[in-house]
């Protein structure tokens, strides 16, 4: 141990470390030490003191007095913190009289402050082996509690803040566990300082070429790098993903900037590889694998300490703000837990309220790597693409509405879509050199250096193409195309305009109408081509009209054995029925409309679900289907059985309903017995619901 009044020299080299496990190396204790960590958790503070004066009344009354500084390399400043007075004045008492049994009377004459702050090592990847986590380097992914010195000013740590450590390894006094007494801390930039000749020399390979052709040049020769052929769609979002801005304004309100982003399909499609040979070009981002990835561990936790009292535990999500997390193997985790982290997805912060309450930090880009789920398996078994007739229905397999309404952008790869002997040829080619320059234009946009302005031009096709692509591709179902398709453009853009170094001098970015036609024609063709312009369509053709209204109420009322000119008006009161229930059963059916159940029940509710009105599970269920045909059904009068009849004498007559239209309006629907009809709509008023 390191003894009050003696410190270690400032001039002793330190050991630098290449990870923070190697402090449990045996070599390494007592010596002052160099390494990297990462925040994890909250802080707690203690004041302690840096120096005190003792007095010690010895058996034969004989009285002595010292005064000593405790300095910050001394192990006293980890034993008294988290003590009870009498301990804390015991301790001391050892330290100056050690003859003195801790009975002396301890006076603290000036104070420092100790923070015990949770660590974890920086990491490009994490996977499972066995019962551990495992990084990149093979090393162990682990938590550390450490102490930091502070003299004089307060230090603000922040989770996911990355840390350089300078101080000396030591034995915890209280639990005996390898810590760190941290006397020197610093906080680099964890994207690191800007490397113009590099910048420059990306901006040479672009000289000639129009943005379009910046950002193709880009995919082609991150193909060369990757030796991934033949999913140049996989290797924009990627890109783009990495390069998307912290926030992003339109019409002056702010929202998140940061992309949220799903590639999904068929095993062997070199999903993961894309994106790891993104980190590894890049040397920035985090991928980790669902089985590390549950939602306590994208989240965080609250972790109780060793003597009492409780600290959050950040997960990935947090330890990565403002940098890029991708979960491979996503469709693992369920709809419920990818539900939990729609507001931090959202809102970019993470709030834990259970024995520790604290808030941080959460702006991470998200890339979800996943395969398509087997819905009728109880098991988390995939399915191919193929086996979906459009492959933009394999998302809600294991996605929620909202999760899905959170994307920016869905890619797909189907194991048929490229052939073998594309794949299976030798890479004549390397990269152009310059791309390996594609990380420093990352530094500006992950260091929020530049501010960015859009064209008016550009601002003019977002909003074009945002109306465009909403109604080409919402789908109530599956709504990736949903009604903040703006934001998601603007973001895509933005990363398109960086990653093409739409900026002259480092510190403002253009985001240009180029950049906005290149990232909606990549959706347009992604989607299109994964079915989803068809299904919207169909959607949309689901409007019922009037001819349809007529053909189904006559097939419902063949099914139930109906005849007669008032068949199809007791085929749309069955309609009409089954709507207002939205659920009802077979013996529901019988008691309402005394059917019975082998030659009109049966028929009938097969005929309801063949047409797309009813689902089943416990009980039947309408359909939005349904629902629409029947709000037509009753706003147009479909259960009219005559026309309004003239009148000789300009009044109305006694009894009438109106046809089904009348000129385009819609008529009222007729008087009773002793009832005044009010006006008919297209004379006095006009109908709601036209």
């Amino acid at each position: 141990m390191v003894n009050p009044g003696r410190s270690t020299p400032k001039d002793v080299e330190p050991v630098k470390l290449e990870h923070i496990t190697m402090i449990e190396n045996p070599s390494n204790l007592k010596k002052m030490i160099e390494v990297q960590a990462i925040v994890s958790s909250t802080t707690v503070s203690y004041a302690v003191p840096s120096s005190v004066k003792g007095t010690w009344i010895a058996d034969d009354d004989s009285q002595q007095s010292r005064e000593e500084e405790i300095t910050p390399t001394s192990f006293l400043n980890m034993a008294i913190i988290n003590q009870s007075t009498t301990t804390r004045n015991k301790i001391l008492s050892y330290a100056l009289f050690p003859e003195s049994k801790g009975h002396a009377n301890i006076k603290d004459l000036s104070y420092r402050t100790v923070y015990m702050v949770r660590v974890r090592p920086p990491v490009f990847s994490l996977e499972k082996q066995g019962d551990k986590l495992v990084d990149e380097k093979g090393y162990e992914y682990k938590a550390y509690t450490i102490y930091v010195i502070a003299e004089t000013a307060k230090i603000e740590f922040q989770a996911s803040a990355l840390l350089n450590l300078r101080g000396l390894v030591l034995p915890d006094p209280k639990t005996q566990r390898t810590t760190i007494l941290v006397t020197e801390v610093q906080f680099p930039e964890n994207i690191g300082k800007i490397d113009e000749d590099k910048l420059a020399t990306l901006s040479k390979a672009y000289e000639g070429k129009t943005p379009r052709e910046r950002l193709d040049w880009i995919v082609d020769n991150f193909e060369a790098y990757s030796h991934v052929i033949g999913r140049r769609n996989i290797a924009k979002a990627v890109i783009l993903g990495f390069f998307t801005p912290t926030w992003v304004t339109l019409n002056g309100e702010l929202q998140r900037g940061w992309a949220n982003i799903l590639i999904l399909g068929d095993t062997t499609t070199a999903k993961t590889l894309t994106v790891r040979c993104g980190i590894k070009l890049l040397q920035a981002g985090c991928i980790i694998t669902a089985e590390t990835a549950s939602a306590v561990g994208l989240v965080g936790a609250a972790t109780q300490l060793d003597k009492g009292g409780w600290t959050i535990d950040w997960g990935a999500l947090v330890l990565n703000d403002r940098k890029l997390l991708a979960v491979d193997g996503a469709h693992k985790l369920g709809k419920y837990q990818f539900a939990s982290l729609a507001e931090a997805e959202r809102s970019g912060t993470v709030s834990i309220v259970k024995a520790a309450k604290d808030s941080a930090y959460a702006r991470t880009r998200q890339i979800k790597i996943a395969n398509p789920l087997d819905q009728e398996s109880k098991r988390y078994e995939s399915k191919n693409l193929s086996d979906f007739y459009y492959p933009i229905q394999a998302v809600p397999t294991f996605l929620d509405l909202m999760s899905i309404a959170r994307l920016d952008l869905v890619v797909f790869a189907d194991a048929d879509d490229v052939k073998p002997e594309e794949i299976n040829k030798r890479h004549e080619e390397g990269p152009d050199p310059a791309l390996f320059s594609l990380g420093e234009a990352l530094k500006l946009v992950w260091g929020d250096r530049l501010t960015i302005e859009y064209t008016e031009e550009a601002l003019i096709k977002i909003y074009e193409q945002a109306t465009a692509l909403y109604n080409e591709f919402f789908a109530k179902e599956i709504p990736i195309a949903s009604i903040d398709l703006k934001w998601k453009i603007a973001r895509l853009s933005t990363a398109a305009a960086i990653i093409s170094l739409s900026t002259t001098d480092y510190k403002t970015l253009k985001v240009e109408v180029e950049h906005v036609t290149w990232v909606a024609d990549f959706i347009r063709e992604e989607y299109q081509n994964a079915g989803l312009l068809t299904l919207a369509a169909k959607n949309r053709h689901e409007i019922p009209t009037e001819e349809q209204v007529t053909d189904i109420t006559a097939q419902i009322a063949y099914a139930v054995k109906y005849e007669g000119d008032d068949g199809p008006e007791k085929a749309r009161e069955i309609l009409i029925w089954t709507a207002e229930r939205g659920r009802f059963t077979k013996a529901q059916l019988n008691d309402t409309f005394s059917l019975t159940d082998k030659n009109q029940i049966r028929p009938l509710v097969a005929c309801l679900a063949n047409l797309g009105l009813i689902t089943s599970g416990a009980g039947y269920y309408a359909t939005a289907k349904l629902n629409k045909l029947v709000r037509f059904a009753v706003l147009a009068h479909l259960t009219t059985v005559k026309t309004r009849p003239p009148s000789k004498s300009g009044g109305e007559p006694e009894n009438w309903r109106v046809s089904h239209f009348e000129g385009g309006k819609v008529g009222k629907v007729g008087k009773t017995e002793g009832e005044d009809p009010g006006p008919v709509a297209g004379e006095d008023e006009e109908a709601d619901g036209e």
